[in-house]
């Protein structure tokens, strides 16, 4: 024998632009781990419209034991046959239980703040004399909160959970017990400095008439926000066709501050004169001006 009725729908199907035909609603159910349908309702309707049209089918949904299903087939001149289903779902009447944090991620030391609360089948909230039953595990499934949350004022209940600061990294399950179960979970996370990207900007050919060689140092974090901080700049000039090569010569450090993210930087010639006179002359010979930044 087929369940009563539980309670009416309407199934919304929707028509693009110009169209004349018929379409074919056959309301079926099949009983779960069973292979014969069973119809419910069927029939025809003859469509013509001129332009988007929407058509409502009312449908009465039955039993939790069965599955509902709304079969669509039609012709339309011009677009020729189409066929579509629909699965209609029914749930149990009853109470449902809801839990969510403040956050989906948390640092080790954190607190976790989370609530809580039932209702019924007309989402009222729900109270609970015997408490809001509250159990936290870690990665490795250790329990490492139990308690009782009481409200004897709203159905809404909370509470907090203190991370230990060598809390175990990974996804947290939080499991609660109102008029029925709910869980979600959350993540520890160690905390990882932000990455950050840096641009060097200047001359690409220095003449010896230049008095100063001028740049620029840019700081970006990954996500775009400008990077605030000090900018060391080490200035060496290398040439590697040398006789006796032993790497890039120092010239100089420059210490600047990055202000939204920008700082310049800057470095006299006769600074390389100075430095180089007793080993080349830059000038007369290919030399290469090596900026770097920490």
């Amino acid at each position: 024998m087929i369940n009563n009725s539980l309670f009416q729908t309407n199934i919304t199907l929707i028509l693009f632009g110009e169209k004349s035909g018929n379409i074919s609603f056959k309301h079926f159910i099949r009983e779960y781990r069973a292979d014969q349908d069973t119809i419910i309702d069927e029939y025809t309707l003859d469509v013509n419209t001129d332009g988007d049209t929407m058509f409502d089918f009312p449908v009465q949904v039955t039993g939790r034991h069965y599955r509902n299903l709304v079969n669509f087939q039609g012709y339309f001149e011009g677009f020729g046959r189409f066929e579509t289903q629909k699965k209609l779902y029914t749930g149990h009447r009853g109470h449902k239980t809801y839990v969510q944090t403040d956050k989906p991620i948390y640092k080790p030391g954190q607190t976790v703040r989370f609530r809580g609360f039932s209702v019924d089948i007309s989402l009222m909230g729900v109270m609970l004399p015997d408490g809001f039953q509250v159990t936290i595990t870690n990665p490795d499934r250790v329990e490492v909160f139990d308690s009782t949350i009481h409200n004897a004022t709203f159905a809404m209940h909370q509470g907090s959970f203190a991370l230990a600061e060598e809390a175990k990294a990974g996804t947290y399950s939080i499991s609660v017990k109102g008029k029925t179960r709910a869980s979600c979970t959350f993540s520890v996370e160690e905390y990882v400095l932000p990455k950050f990207g840096v641009e060097i900007s200047g001359p690409r050919k220095i003449s010896q008439h230049d008095e100063v060689i001028k740049g620029s140092v840019t700081a970006t974090y990954t996500y775009g926000k400008p990077f605030d901080g000090t900018a060391s700049v080490m200035i060496h000039v290398d040439r590697p066709n040398q006789e006796s090569y032993s790497g890039p010569y120092f010239i100089k450090e420059v210490v600047t501050q990055l202000q939204d993210g920008k700082a310049e930087w800057e470095v006299d010639t006769e600074d390389i004169r100075k430095k180089l006179r007793y080993l080349f002359n830059p000038w007369c010979s290919p030399s290469t001006l090596d900026i770097t930044v920490n």
